[in-house]
């Protein structure tokens, strides 16, 4: 028989009854032998929001200016530098797939932004001084 609990602890109080219900766990045997557990603990980050994706947008825009490329194109240039990986499948064949900005976590999202504005000013001295707290410079309509 296997159960399967799955608690979500979004505050401090929520920890108390999750101890309670671990605690009762070493009371448990099955045909007087303990039984085994495992307990897995995952963080859960928040999606990528709103303002940090009009950052980016506003970001590609600027830089895509410099080699005449539009926001888009840069887009993809800048997933398929960062967010590429490979995967081969069972017959041996692998395949590189990109990752979209949108499956990235918050976190995620921060690390692959400092990559792409590093980029813009390592390859074309590019400087951006523009924050997720700043008033961005008016561009065009942007994907979300």
């Amino acid at each position: 028989m296997s159960n399967k609990y799955k608690y979500i602890i979004t505050k401090q109080s929520d920890i108390i009854p999750i101890i309670g219900r671990l605690s009762m766990l070493k009371l448990l045997t099955q045909k007087g032998k303990e039984i085994t557990y495992e307990i897995r603990i995952i963080r859960k980050y928040e999606a990528r929001t709103m303002k940090q994706n009009r950052l980016l947008w506003a970001y590609y825009t600027a830089l895509g200016e410099l080699p005449g490329y539009t926001a888009e194109e840069i887009h993809e240039l800048m997933k398929t530098a960062f967010l590429s990986y490979s995967k081969t499948d069972k017959n041996g064949i692998t395949n590189t797939f990109t990752k979209s900005t949108t499956e990235l976590s918050t976190v995620e999202f921060g690390e692959y932004y400092e990559k792409v504005v590093e980029f813009g000013f390592n390859f074309y001295g590019f400087e951006w001084n523009y924050s997720i707290e700043d008033d961005l410079p008016i561009i065009p309509a942007v994907p979300f």
